[in-house]
């Protein structure tokens, strides 16, 4: 578990996949959660499942509905701008 790998910054953009469908967005949070090493990020259209909080606990900011934390093998591309 890194719960930062060297390769995935803030400012990385990721396409990952999510309930069979795929996004491409900007990185927002980067860390563990439940012992697994996670990317948060803010979706495009209300289909997350938070505001950026998760287990009670505030990992970012955004619109509720519209924050998703997405475990890193579901990341099928990631690059920085």
């Amino acid at each position: 578990m890194t719960c930062s790998p060297a390769w995935l910054k803030r400012s990385t953009v990721l396409i990952f996949t999510l309930r069979q469908s795929y996004y491409y967005l900007l990185v927002k949070y980067l860390g563990c959660d439940e012992g697994e090493d996670k990317v948060g990020v803010e979706l495009k259209m209300k289909r997350g499942d938070s505001d950026g909080t998760f287990n009670n606990k505030q990992y970012f900011h955004c619109a509720p509905g519209f924050g998703v934390l997405v475990p890193l093998n579901q990341i099928l591309i990631a690059w920085r701008p």
